[in-house]
């Protein structure tokens, strides 16, 4: 963990050894976010993209990008192995870009999702959590760039990570506090520490909100400090009646066991027969669809022209090849995937790339027409390490 600007580390029972490593001066932990990723453990600048590694004796720097200063008060999160980055504040300007490291190239790349326009660019959240790949936010700010101050706005959304699309937006009741923390403790509660220091948890399933005390000194939490959950104890930053920062512990089970209920946070809006009526009318109707269209649409080429019912895209030649490929075979690896975009004395992995551009060009060409994925892909049943990429079975 990080604490007041130092690296520690605590073990199954509770004992804090505070640790010395290597390290270039391009390194300050205060300006930095622990995650663990791929079994490894990485430091994340809290303002750009440079990432530190931690191996053996030393801290270096594993990253190729740069330091952009756009970050700032980013929600960074590691979801599936990958460490991602959502909004941020620099130069004067709120962004709401989702970026994602690719660990293997030591860059950062950004991802295109559907519904942006349901949020406004934002920085630090109130409270987040991802259950079921879907990433839940509750409340974020806005920093104006005229006087440099930040604006609350007490509204949420729930992200899709698997469809990459905003699927739902709210409003908070006025009664709900941004928080001066808040610790993931397991796949069903969030522990919030408000800034007159009472806490809450949040059941992640039901999104109910539950009160309990702690102690003067588990409330005295510091804002956004490192956490970790070891053996069923939440560690994380507080200060002590001399301010000086100290690691705190609490029993999970303890916390969740002694909680009382206090209601939700979530401004309803429903007007019920109405939605009832239009979401029965929407089944009806979908039901419809399906019986004229669904079994008429097959998957073709017409020379440079894909053809999936009476949707056409055009394509250029490298698609042309994919899909050729991939309508041919059940399966294709990635090696002969590969074969198509290969160029004599060029770097592999700039080869890879060109293919995955493809890829991606093709499925985004095709679920701006259909909201499905043409091309997917898993591990190969022969071998791991290798991977095949197949037509969407659904679709056949």
């Amino acid at each position: 963990m990080i604490v007041d600007n130092e690296i520690i580390q605590i073990d199954s029972v509770g004992t804090i050894n505070n640790l010395s490593f290597k390290y270039e001066n391009g390194f300050d932990p205060e300006k930095f976010k622990r995650f663990e990723l791929n079994e490894k453990i990485v430091f994340l600048n809290e303002s750009s993209g440079i990432v530190y590694e931690l191996k053996n004796d030393s801290i270096v720097r594993i990253d190729n990008s740069y330091n952009d200063n756009i970050h700032n008060l980013s929600l960074d999160f590691v979801h599936r192995d990958t460490l991602f980055r959502f909004g941020g504040y620099g130069y004067f300007k709120n962004n709401k870009n989702l970026i994602f490291y690719d660990d293997k190239l030591g860059e950062w790349d950004i991802i295109n999702y559907k519904n942006s326009d349901l949020i406004k660019p934002f920085n630090y959240v109130g409270i987040h959590f991802i259950r079921d790949n879907k990433l839940h936010v509750f409340g974020y700010y806005i920093i104006k760039y005229e006087n440099n101050k930040s604006e609350m706005v007490n509204k949420g959304f729930v992200f899709d990570l698997n469809k990459r699309e905003i699927t739902k937006t709210f409003d908070l009741k006025d009664s709900f506090e941004h928080p001066r923390s808040y610790f993931d403790l397991n796949q069903d509660y969030v522990l919030i520490i408000n800034k007159q220091r009472k806490s809450f948890i949040l059941n992640k399933e039901t999104l109910d909100f539950y009160s309990y005390k702690l102690s003067v000194i588990e409330n005295s939490s510091i804002f956004n400090s490192d956490s970790s959950i070891i053996e069923n104890k939440l560690y994380f930053e507080t200060k002590d009646s001399r301010m000086n920062s100290i690691v705190t512990s609490i029993n999970i089970d303890s916390l969740i066991d002694n909680k009382k209920k206090e209601g939700d946070f979530i401004k309803s809006n429903w007007d019920y027969p109405f939605y009832v009526l239009m979401i029965l009318s929407g089944l009806v109707f979908i039901f419809i669809i399906k019986k004229i269209f669904f079994n008429k649409k097959s998957i073709s080429l017409n020379e440079k022209t894909l053809n999936y019912g009476r949707i056409k895209i055009e394509l250029n030649d490298k698609m042309v090849d994919v899909l050729s490929l991939l309508l041919n075979h059940k399966k294709v690896s990635n090696n002969q995937l590969l074969d198509v975009f290969y160029v004599k004395n060029q770097n592999r992995i700039h080869i890879n790339r060109e293919k995955n551009n493809c890829i991606d060009r093709i499925n985004l060409m095709f679920e701006l027409k259909t909201n499905k994925q043409l091309i997917q892909k898993e591990k190969s049943l022969l071998d791991n390490r290798m991977i095949d990429y197949y037509l969407n079975k659904d679709l056949l």
